[in-house]
């Protein structure tokens, strides 16, 4: 069964949400979770692929987008979470939301930023377990 989750607050979303992957790898032999981020009409996916650990990372890489385009800043909004938790984020350029997906599923990163179609054929593909809705 997929859980859904909804995150909201700049500042408690990072603990939250690095709350929810521990517990995740916890009670889960899977390593995929998909984490969706709304805002207004356009809609994009937060995906996160973990792999199995006990312990808290210090750091992780998100695939975001092209350099200077929203995605990427959004993924540089992310990366201001060393400041809240304490947690690294690398953020990669990319050319959009295929590239990033099919690096994660490579495992090439933790994190991928992806448009919601990519995000749900994945899901209808069964590459996922768990949903993660990120209010902004």
């Amino acid at each position: 069964m997929r859980k859904v989750y909804e995150l909201s607050g700049r500042r408690t979303w990072a603990k939250q949400l690095l709350s929810y992957h521990l517990s995740f790898l916890k009670n889960s032999d899977r390593h995929q979770v998909f984490f969706l981020s709304f805002r207004s009409l356009a809609s994009g996916t937060l995906v996160a692929m973990l792999s199995s650990c006990s312990f808290q990372p210090d750091s992780v890489t998100l695939s975001s987008g092209t350099a200077g385009g929203f995605y990427h800043r959004v993924g540089e909004q992310i990366g201001n979470t060393k400041t809240t938790v304490g947690l690294k984020v690398r953020n990669l350029d990319s050319q959009g939301s295929y590239e990033n997906l099919q690096r994660l599923l490579e495992r090439k990163v933790d994190f991928a930023l992806v448009q919601l179609d990519v995000a749900n054929e994945a899901m209808r593909q069964g590459k996922v377990q768990a949903v993660a809705i990120l209010a902004n």
